[in-house]
């Protein structure tokens, strides 16, 4: 560093001495009240236990935006002649240390900060003679060249909080370096703590720990213009329409958005357990490849629940009793093989029940038989003959009748609804022809009166089809739906009720089977600000063991949707998730009352605790996956009131330790 553009006290001592200490730049308040948002901070990531919090990684280079800001007009705009800065994502540091900040690989000398906020520190500089001590104290600053960092200790005692900046003039990063523009991108997404250059991307491992969660956990942080700019999240330079188009990227700013952080959560032991595959030299252990499994099955027997194959070659077998996970059965090529699975009762033939993936793709049907460890397929000639060979995607979802001992199966590109006998494999074709109309039913949901309903997703009315006389037919409200718009993505049933999920759909849809009455509840639901055309709002849900209310949770929604099942009262609860696409979909409910939504895109798992007050609380189980997209596709609930998560592109199956006790509300 050979000069600044100015010629201060502070320019001078950099480059002659290489530091500079300015006293009291910040008042006692500032000091006060940002290191009240470190404790915060400390606090929320460790809960329940504060023992030793960790200052680094979990977002903590993006919690004091305000202080950068403060630094940039205090600071380096003077110190540099512009405005136009980058800075760098470090955190802060806390408890007895010595900082020696030594890297012998620096790219680039930058000038850094560090602001002391509570405490007291001392610098020692080699350079200066006899090795002097200079006492720091709160809101003092000190400023160093980063080539010198190998001469300065900085000492600081159990009462200390430093925060560390660095920041450089603005590259022309937004339109000549794409690649670290896409990096600062990324690492706002993700909620990476950086290294002290604000010219490149090194990041600060986030490793997981079961005593630790992830501060931004309900979304990337919020912030002001000023902040994306010194974070170089969006130009200096920039037309009208630019903040629309970060925030389409992913971007949240403070003044579009309130309520986003979480209320304290209760203290019990629910927990996560990750769960890989016995290690070898191909794999490590992990679930390799992208679209695995969609969805899982129960055995009936409660030994084990299994993956069901999406482009994944073998079926995942997960053995409850011994956390042990292994592919099982021949290998099955292609992509998206089937789609979900239903668990079939025990028979004298049958003495552990067995198991049934229905097809996606595949023409055919899968069957696991638990107790002989035998997986096959079958059907294929009669899906042949009745279903387009090239339409894929045949049918989403069915269900299994006690009253006939059949499955009916739900066509969404298939022509008509699939019935097939799980314990002869016999497979029949029932109903009228529904033509060739894409994605027609998402889901079967089988009604108090014993009739199985299929969910609208670009059909005009509700599929209904009754078991005992092998009728079926379209069930319409008083006004038909439009048609097409994807409507609504599965649904659920509470007593004589079942609320379809609204995927692109505004309202809730209710399928009344006692009243034989078809209607929707809920005003003008939203989908995020990230999207401007309201879609994907929710695509799953589930229920509290008393059947009362049922928990939407958000695809691209923001919130979570709650129903009250009695009085079809929709509300919005807890606080505004900020991720963008794909945070959720199905989930379950745990033996400890609370309700948990498996991730796709968001963080961790969602966590419901419902309240005799209405004062629900929300929250995530970190899952140590944040840059992670699609991490699983639907989940199974076990018969030892564990919900496993099945991977799609996640490289370990995630067991959901629900507490061991209720959840006192």
């Amino acid at each position: 560093m050979d000069e600044l553009p100015v010629k201060t006290p502070a320019a001078s001592d950099i480059l002659e001495r290489g530091y500079h200490i300015m006293s009291s730049l910040l008042t006692k308040d500032e000091c006060r009240a940002t290191a009240s948002l470190v404790d915060t901070f400390c606090q929320d990531i460790s809960y329940p236990s504060i023992n030793n919090p960790s200052e680094e990684g979990y977002g903590s280079g993006w919690l004091l935006g305000d202080l950068r800001e403060l630094l940039a007009d205090r600071i380096f705009q003077p110190l540099y002649q512009s405005r136009e800065l980058i800075s760098s994502k470090e955190g802060f540091a806390m408890h007895p240390k010595t900082t020696i900040q030594n890297n012998s690989t620096e790219p680039s000398e930058v000038i850094r900060a560090a602001v002391i906020l509570t405490g007291s520190a001392r610098m020692c500089c080699r350079s200066i003679p006899m090795h002097e001590e200079i006492e720091l104290y709160p809101g003092d600053v000190l400023l160093w060249r980063s080539s010198l960092s190998k001469e300065i200790n900085l000492q600081h005692d159990d009462t200390s909080v430093l925060f560390y900046c660095a920041m450089i003039p603005a590259p022309h990063l937004h339109t000549q370096n794409k690649i670290l523009q896409k990096q600062k991108l990324d690492a706002y997404l993700q909620r990476r703590t950086g290294d002290c250059h604000p010219d490149r991307e090194c990041w600060i491992a986030d490793e997981y720990r079961d005593d630790r969660r992830h501060y931004y956990r309900m979304g990337p942080p919020l912030l002001t213009l000023r902040q994306a700019e010194l974070y170089g999240l969006i130009p200096y330079q920039r037309d009208e329409d630019e903040i629309q188009r970060a925030v389409v990227r992913g971007i949240r700013f403070v003044d579009h958005y309130e309520n986003t952080r979480p209320r304290l959560a209760v203290k019990d032991d629910a927990h996560l357990e990750f769960l890989t595959l016995p290690s070898s030299a191909d794999n490590n252990g992990l679930l390799m490849g992208q679209d695995k499994y969609l969805g899982g099955i129960e055995s009936p027997c409660g030994n084990y629940v299994y993956g069901v194959p999406g482009t994944a070659r073998q079926v995942l077998r997960v053995e409850l009793a011994t956390n042990r996970l292994d592919l099982i059965g021949p290998l099955f090529p292609g992509p998206f093989k089937w789609l979900r699975g239903v668990p079939v009762p025990a028979t004298t033939e049958y003495p552990a029940g067995c198991c049934i993936a229905l097809p996606c793709n595949s023409l055919s049907i899968l069957k696991i038989v638990p107790d002989r460890n035998e997986v096959y397929s079958f059907g294929e000639s009669d899906l042949r003959k009745n279903c387009n060979i090239d339409s894929g995607w045949f049918y989403h979802g069915g269900n299994f009748s006690p009253a006939t001992g059949f499955i009916y199966a739900i066509p969404a590109n298939a022509n008509r609804v699939m019935k097939f006998n799980p314990y002869t494999d016999e497979v029949q074709f029932i109903g009228p022809d529904f033509g060739t109309g894409k994605q027609k039913w998402y889901g079967g949901i089988e009604g108090l009166d014993g009739n199985v309903y299929g969910i609208p997703h670009n059909e005009t009315g509700v599929l209904k089809i009754d078991p005992n006389t092998d009728t079926v037919e379209i069930w319409y409200p008083d006004t038909p739906f439009p048609e097409g718009q994807w409507k609504w993505h599965g649904g659920l049933r509470s007593g004589h009720k079942i609320y379809g999920f609204p995927n692109n759909a505004d309202q809730v849809l209710v399928i009344d089977c006692q009243l034989r009455r078809i209607y929707t509840i809920g005003a003008d639901l939203k989908s995020g600000r990230h999207r401007d055309d309201n879609c994907y709002k929710y695509l799953g849900g589930a229920l509290t063991y008393d059947d009362r209310f049922a928990y939407l949770f958000p695809c691209d929604a923001e919130r979570v949707l709650k129903i009250d099942c009695y009085s079809d009262e929709v509300s919005l609860i807890g606080p505004i998730m900020t991720d963008g696409a794909n945070k959720f979909q199905n989930g379950f409910v745990g033996r400890d009352g609370c309700l948990y939504g498996i991730p796709q895109r968001a963080p961790g798992v969602l966590r419901i605790v419902p309240r005799d007050d209405g004062e629900d609380l929300v929250d995530i189980i970190d899952c140590g996956m944040m840059g992670v997209k699609d991490k699983f596709e639907g989940g199974v609930m076990g018969a030892d009131g564990c919900i496993y998560c099945m991977p799609l592109r996640a490289k370990v199956c995630v067991k959901i330790v629900p507490a061991t006790e209720r959840v006192l509300n």
